[in-house]
């Protein structure tokens, strides 16, 4: 029985938190970063670690390391990317970027209900 929740979360988590590739231009950069609506935990969990850390600019390169893909839905930066990106990236346009893929991510419970 747990298998076949299990197995239904999943199918939920893919179509509706997941979902479709997304695109932005990045004029900037002369490129389109494609990014998905939804996170797994997994992701979640570092860019929280680094927030209850003070590291909020930290926080922000993460939230492009997780969510910015190509074309193809792979991932354009890596962790081992962070230290560049942060200091030979121009924060506002990472700034620009993490804020435009964060508005047209899926709501929280509490926001979906309206609290």
């Amino acid at each position: 029985m747990s298998k076949d929740i299990l197995k239904k979360a999943k199918a939920h988590f893919n179509e509706h938190v997941i979902g479709d590739l997304k695109s932005i231009e990045i004029p900037e950069w002369d490129t389109t970063i494609y990014y998905r609506n939804g996170t797994n935990f997994a992701q979640e969990a570092k860019v929280i670690e680094l927030q209850n850390s003070g590291k909020s600019a930290e926080a922000l390169v993460q939230v492009l390391i997780n969510r910015a893909l190509d074309k193809d839905g792979k991932k354009i930066f890596s962790d081992h990317q962070k230290a560049e990106l942060m200091n030979s990236v121009d924060p506002a346009v990472i700034l620009k970027t993490v804020t435009e893929i964060n508005s047209n991510k899926t709501p929280s419970i509490e926001e979906a209900e309206g609290n």
